[in-house]
């Protein structure tokens, strides 16, 4: 019975790519995005691009992305967060924690 609970909560992750637009590097954005992901129990990373907006992959329920996303459009109190762009990812692969990369 265990292993079948398992394998209903992996069928039930969803994997998403984030693009977020704005004053979003140089404020402590990824470390907002982590730490939000982490509350959320959301797993994946994120990382500053040279067009300077941030991107990042997530991982969880549907109920934890939505939340996620959610908070990382309110952005931390020095980010100004214009849009955010989300579509869905492949699941390729299962990401054990959140990180941020450099």
């Amino acid at each position: 019975m265990g292993i079948v609970i398992v394998m209903e909560a992996i069928f039930d992750m969803k994997t998403i790519h984030i693009i977020v637009y704005g004053h979003v590097q140089g404020v402590g954005f990824r470390y907002f995005a982590q730490t939000s992901a982490l509350s959320e129990k959301v797993t994946g990373w994120v990382k500053n691009k040279e067009d300077g907006t941030v991107e990042a992959v997530a991982q969880g329920t549907e109920n934890q992305l939505e939340s996620f996303v959610d908070t990382l459009r309110s952005g931390n109190r020095y980010a100004r967060v214009e849009e955010i762009k989300v579509r869905e990812a492949d699941q390729n692969q299962a990401y054990a924690d959140f990180k941020i990369i450099r």
